[in-house]
């Protein structure tokens, strides 16, 4: 993930992708799925449902996401430079919708279903 131009950022592995999956198969499984984000910064923590979560490099596997400057997400991702990715499967529509509602609540309370 690149936050800007001048501040590159490796990431590892996205954490729901299948275990075998690798190169072309990690990007094809991007390519279909929306994604949960989450960070943390200290005790503050906030994940949120993006559908932009794409692999840009197999070797090493670099991954970029957007979302908007003003978010809680960007907040704290750009304080620590980290983040983790959660590709959700097609019977995971609760958990997209849940990430994707303002009404979850902020911090831990916002995990407390999952």
């Amino acid at each position: 993930m690149t936050l800007s131009a001048s501040r590159p950022i490796s990431t590892p592995l996205p954490a729901g992708l299948p275990a075998l999956a690798k190169g072309r198969d990690a990007f094809e499984c991007l390519a279909r799925n929306v994604s949960v984000v989450s960070a943390r910064r200290g005790d503050a923590l906030h994940g949120m449902t993006v559908d932009s979560l794409a692999a840009i490099c197999p070797d090493p596997m670099r991954v970029v996401v957007a979302v908007r400057r003003d978010s809680r997400w960007w907040s704290v991702v750009t304080d620590t430079g980290a983040f983790a990715a959660s590709v959700l499967s097609p019977g995971q529509e609760a958990v997209a919708t849940w990430f994707g509602s303002r009404s979850r609540g902020e911090g831990r309370r916002q995990f407390a279903c999952v």
